[in-house]
């Protein structure tokens, strides 16, 4: 059995693995937000707590890390851990084996051997989150680039970044943070959460409709350039959000009036949600536990 760990910017999520199937022994502890070693104790405390004997640690968190070494190069929401090796870490700690990897690629991973990206060559992994994170995969594997950054949809520019600076980007402007702060301005309310703005679109809202027509008009020219750039089969969209219908329904509809736009048909991919949602970061961590050299 492994330990699979998912580290989010808020809560640390993880389960026991038989294989790769989750087991319900499962559980979320809030994320250390003060130092890489609070980080380590947390999860050192997780292992320590459940009854399962644990053979390995597999872990996925944010940020741009080197998995075949354990280093963090640097930890995206948790700038604590730029430059510690977590594989080192957990070794000390725990005296257990483990393996890292960065969380869009192990939803990717997830998806590669066991759903939507199964059997397909190429392939781009979209997980709207608090930003926009990606993994392409190329020829059934994970591209990776040469400093190990490829596949940061985040960083892409869907506005001009001399005007506009870090709100052009796309994980500004389309991942849920930004979505969300966009809508509520536009309709004059705090705290407005997706499932209310999903349910004010579903109940005819024009103005709800428009700020997520807005947002997703931005993705979706992002995924017409990565088509032209990469040549995907499919793009898969994870995070939580991919879960809801409306949501996909209306990234559909933007991709292709994207498509429609141009002076000439082309040929492009299709887009559809993950098959495993919530669970696929620990359960990519667990695939890619079995690939890595520890």
């Amino acid at each position: 059995m492994l330990l699979a760990i998912d580290i989010g910017g808020t809560f640390i999520k993880w389960a026991v693995s038989q294989e790769y199937s989750l087991t319900d022994a499962r559980g979320k502890v809030p994320t250390p937000q003060d130092s890489f070693d609070s980080l380590v104790e947390a999860i050192a405390q997780i292992a320590e707590a459940i009854p399962e004997q644990v053979e390995g640690v597999a872990v996925s968190l944010p940020g741009t890390v080197d998995a075949a070494t354990g280093l963090i190069v640097q930890g995206g929401a948790l700038q604590y851990a730029n430059g510690h090796n977590l594989v080192d870490a957990l070794r000390d700690r725990l005296n257990l084996p483990s393996s890292i990897q960065n969380d869009a690629r192990c939803a990717a991973l997830a998806e590669v051997a066991l759903g939507e990206l199964k059997g397909c060559t190429d392939g781009v992994m979209v997980v709207i989150g608090t930003g926009v994170g990606g993994a392409v995969v190329s020829g059934g594997r994970l591209v990776t680039g040469a400093s190990g950054a490829a596949g940061e949809l985040s960083m892409l520019a869907v506005r001009p970044l001399r005007q506009e600076g870090m709100a052009g980007l796309l994980g500004n402007r389309s991942g849920m943070r930004g979505l969300l702060a966009h809508a509520a301005e536009v309709l004059g309310r705090d705290g407005l959460t997706g499932e209310e703005l999903i349910a004010l679109v579903e109940s005819g809202d024009e103005k709800a409709t428009e700020a997520l027509d807005e947002a997703l008009a931005d993705l979706a020219d992002a995924l017409l350039s990565l088509q032209f750039l990469l040549d995907p089969q499919r793009f898969v969209i994870g995070g939580g959000i991919s879960a809801d219908a409306t949501y996909m329904a209306h990234l559909v509809k933007a991709y292709e009036n994207a498509f429609a736009t141009l002076p000439f048909q082309a040929p492009h991919a299709e887009v559809v949600a993950a098959r495993f949602r919530n669970d696929a970061n620990l359960l990519g961590a667990v695939v890619h536990y079995g690939t890595a050299s520890r």
